[in-house]
């Protein structure tokens, strides 16, 4: 099997240690930070909003609160066009 790789070099694909590429921080061994074990990131406060500081719903929470929202709209639509038309 060749251990040539998959995707020529150049171009979009190449590694590009520009000052404008996202590069993740590391430490002096190389390792990047271990962001799994509750790590918060940084938190990047715009100055123009002012709600920037403020805590923000988990995802979960307003996926939940999204599905039972809308299942209490459509039943209730159901409910009054059963009740309307039969």
């Amino acid at each position: 099997m060749s251990h040539a790789p998959i995707f020529p070099t150049g171009g979009f694909l190449s590694a590009n240690h520009s000052s404008h590429a996202t590069a993740a921080r590391v430490d002096e061994l190389g390792r990047a930070p271990d962001r799994s074990r509750g790590a918060r990131r940084e938190l990047r406060l715009d100055p123009s909003d002012p709600l920037a500081d403020e805590t923000r719903y988990a995802a979960w929470k307003v996926t939940l609160f999204v599905i039972v929202f809308c299942a209490a709209f459509w039943g209730g639509i159901a409910y009054l066009a059963m009740r309307l038309f039969g």
